[in-house]
Order: structure tokens, then sequence, then C-alpha cells
């Protein structure tokens, strides 16, 4: 028959720790008696007899499974520790066994302490959550409380884009938004893209913004002023509103003086809005005046060009440092896609980049302008905003009438050989043939700078392929170029004079 194991008292206590799990001394094995005491299982005994229920007694309780209880509880013991926050680490069998301090248990959590951002501010009442609650509750309008979750901590930024608010939407959030400016919270920047702002929406922000700027610099000395000029609005958006038209004649007569106030803005973007004519006119002489921390100018699918060339010259002339005589030192990004450049739209381009800072620029999806006759008009306009002489003025117009049959891009084009800045372009759905490409071959040749090329969606078939990988490989640093959707060439495109190094192209044979 197996023996019985023996079973020791700890002292008062009620529960019984076998024996066998008692550490021997070192040395030779003695009996059962004689065992050594382990600093562990004290404190195992300890938390035994702190736990010890008063029915203990009472219950029946075998000896297997207060040996089990013991041995669950040293084990635990043993390779587990507990930091005073909760957080476990992992504990060796000399830290944990002898170890003369004991290691104190996990008896209950941490107290819970709910996730939450301080306002930073004095009081709560001041606070751009409440101060947005309030404005929206006096004008009657729902609160957009999402468009708020980048504005504190000094960020300053409201972003409400595309969640289809109205224009009392958008009027309560510029208003709070200048309420706190008072209190101390910076607006940096302003995103009102993918709404239904209307042209009476649009010229009541524009006026909570020039007011603002007008209230700030009024009064103050030329010290203080330039200090405060990094808390002013940054970047703007209103793209992608499609009830905005422009056909508001105080809106008209209000957006230059409004953006000129923005003497610190960075980036704008007006995309997808019918601004062209005089209206892009007066922003792009406005923009060149004032703002001369603009980077960034986003005018996709604005229509530039569908009425005359006007336009287009104004804001091609953006691109470089000779825009005006204010000391405008050009853009750095510019997307002027989904527009209408002509002849005289991509010559002042040219002009411009000859003498620029631009690193990124898009043309995709520049489609022929309807009025490309009006020759006699925009070549004075190129005179007046690009400041060329009369000479200088008659030659291009006989270089526009010679290449009216070839793609106005190629003007464009041949400007970039004596570009050095520019990095990435963009000339996706232009229309670029195989006497394209060719151009672009040889204005690319020899620039250093060029790391993204995107040509998707153009007809440059095998011969204009041929022009491309012969780039490719002449520009070893460039990163890549872009030819998805490439087509077959369009026969009725210009022929490329004869060269015998590349002789493939399209021929016209005198027989």
């Amino acid at each position: 028959p197996t023996a019985t194991p023996k079973l020791q008292r700890n002292g008062n206590s009620r529960r019984l720790v076998p024996a066998k799990w008692l550490k021997p001394d070192s040395g030779t094995i003695t009996s059962s008696s004689t065992r050594a005491r382990s600093p562990t299982l004290d404190f195992v005994r300890q938390s035994m007899e702190d736990e010890a229920e008063p029915e203990l007694a009472h219950s029946p309780v075998s000896v297997k499974d207060m040996t089990m209880s013991s041995s669950i509880m040293s084990s635990y013991s043993c390779n587990r520790s507990c930091q005073p926050h909760g957080i476990f680490r992992e504990a060796s069998w000399e830290e944990s066994v002898y170890s003369e301090k004991p290691l104190p248990l996990l008896r209950c959590p941490p107290e819970f302490q709910e996730p939450h951002r301080m306002p930073n501010c004095d009081t709560f009442t001041s606070s751009p959550e409440f101060l947005y609650l309030r404005v929206c509750e006096l004008s009657g309008q729902l609160p957009c409380s999402e468009a708020w979750l980048h504005f504190g901590n000094g960020w300053g930024i409201i972003d409400a884009s595309n969640r289809s608010l109205g224009d009392g939407d958008l009027q309560a959030l510029v208003r709070t938004a200048m309420i706190c400016k008072a209190h101390g919270h910076p607006l940096r920047e302003l995103n009102l893209g993918g709404n239904k702002l209307t042209d009476a929406g649009l010229k009541e922000v524009l006026a909570l913004l020039r007011q603002d700027c007008e209230v700030q610099l009024a009064g103050s000395p030329r010290e203080e002023q330039s200090s405060r000029v990094s808390s002013m609005l940054e970047s703007l958006s209103i793209a992608c509103n499609s009830q905005l038209h422009f056909r508001d004649r105080l809106l008209v007569e209000s957006l230059p003086r409004s953006i000129a106030s923005l003497t610190s803005l960075t980036a704008l973007d007006i995309s997808f809005a019918p601004l062209n004519g005089k209206v892009a006119i007066s922003l792009a002489k406005a923009l060149a005046e004032s703002c001369r921390t603009l980077r960034s100018l986003s005018l996709a699918g604005c229509g530039l060009g569908s009425c005359g060339q006007a336009d287009c010259v104004a804001i091609a002339a953006l691109l470089g440092r000779a825009a005006a005589e204010a000391g405008f030192p050009g853009l750095e990004r510019a997307d002027l896609s989904g527009n209408f450049f002509g002849a005289a739209g991509f010559l002042a381009a040219a002009v411009a980049i000859g003498d620029s800072r631009l690193r990124w620029l898009t043309f995709a999806s520049n489609g022929n302008p309807p009025s490309e006759g009006s020759d006699k008009v925009e070549i004075p306009f190129c005179r007046h905003f690009l400041r060329m002489s009369d000479g200088e003025t008659e030659k291009e117009r006989e270089a526009l009438a010679l290449h009216s049959r070839q793609n106005p891009l190629q003007l464009f084009l041949e400007g970039l050989l004596v570009n050095d800045t520019l990095e990435e372009l963009d000339l996706s759905n232009c229309g670029v043939g195989i006497d394209t490409a060719w151009v672009l071959q040889e204005a690319l040749a020899g620039h250093t700078k060029l790391q993204s090329l995107r040509l998707c969606e153009n007809p440059l078939g095998e011969a204009g392929l041929r022009h491309i990988l012969r780039l490719l490989t002449e520009m070893g640093e460039m990163a890549g170029i872009d030819l998805f959707g490439h087509r077959e060439a369009d026969i009725r495109c210009p022929p490329v004079k004869y060269r015998h190094a590349h002789p493939a192209g399209n021929y016209k044979l005198d027989m």
C-alpha cells in the first residue's frame, strides 16, 4: 500500500501544506521531517492565512485538493510577479524562490481612468468644442464635431471636407474659428471642400476671414505684425463644391481682396469650380502681389482657356519668379489639369519655368481650346504678364502661326531645356503623339532632377514608345515612367524630321 504523505500545519492556519513541497537542506538528502524553509512557501502560507474563511474548517477538503492548490499557488508565485501598476514581468526562479523580500500579488486591478483630451484653455467655457456648440445653438445649425478633431493642441486644423454641409453649417465653423482665435487657438488650415457651398456662402466666409485679418493687423506695430503672421491662415481649400459658380458680382469683386488679405497663405485649392476669365486673372494678380509665401496652387477642372487664353497666361505666369515685380518667388507645386491650355498658355508656362522653383507640375487632361484662333489678343497679354519686348512678341507670333498644326504642348516641352528644378511631371491624356514624344526626348535628355514622368492615355504608338525608351536609357537617375493605357498613334500627326541615328517615324515621300 502507498504511504500517505505527511502534512504539516503552518502555525494557527487551518490549511494544510504537504511536507514534500518543503525545500531540503543543501548536501545530503534528509528525512521528510527535517526540511528547509522556503521564503516563497512562507509567503504562500501567509497569504493563505490572510485569505482563510471561517467556514473553511467545516468544509470537506481532501489531501489531494490541498496538494493541487498548494502547487498552483507556488508555481504562480515563482513564475510571475506584479508591478504596482498592474504590468506583469518575468521573474527567474532564483529571484522568486531565494529572495528574502516576498513578491506582491495582484489582488485588485488599478482604478479605471477614462481617456480624454483636456482642453488647452483656462476654463471649459472657452474650449473650441463648447464655443462651437454655442454658436450652432444660436444659429440653429446641426453641429459637426468631426471637423474639430485636429484643432486642439496648437494644430489649428478644421477639416470639414466631403460632409455635404450647407452655407450655414460652414459659416458656423468659420465664425467659431474666429472666436477661438481670440482665445489663443490659432487657425492654420481650413478645408471646406466637397460640400454645398454657394456664392453667397463663400462671400460670407471670405468676409469673416478678411475681417479677422484686418482687425489683427490694424493698429499694431510692425514688429508685432511680423510675429502675428505665423498665427494666420496658411491653407485654404474650397474644392469640389458643386453649387459654387462665381456668378455673384459682389463675390467676384471681393475674391481678390479677400485672398490678398491672407498674406501667410501657402496652399490654395479651388479645383473643380468654374473659375475662369476675369475672375482667374484678378486672382492671379492678387496672389502675385500679396501672397509671397504661396507654394502650392490647385486649379484642376476650372475651365481655364474655355473663353480665351488670357486666364491661362495669367495663371501660368505664377509658375516662375518673373510673375510680378513685387518679389513673388514662384510656385513649388501646381495642378493645372483638366483645363484648355492652348499655344499661348503653354508658351507662357515655358517662359515662366525657365526661372522658377517648381518641383511638381501636372497638365493632365488638357484638351484643345475652343478659341484657339485668338492669337491677336493673347500675344499682347503674354507681353504684359511676362514682360516681353516688341521684337520677342512678333517672334512668338510667327512661331505660333508656324506650329498651328502641331500639338501646342510642344511649346511647353521646349521650355524644359532651360529648367533644372522640376522633379515630377504629369502629361497624361494630353494627346502626346510621335512628334511630341520626340520633342520630349530631346528636351529632357539633359535634365538632371526629373524623377517621375506620367504619360498615361496617350497615342504614342510604336515609334513614340521607342522615343520614351531612349529617354529612359539616357536619364539613368529617373525613377520610372508611367505608360499605362497608351494606344496606337494618330495618323494625322505631323511628320518627324528624318534622323540617320533614329530613322523610325512617319514620312511623306516625294516620288
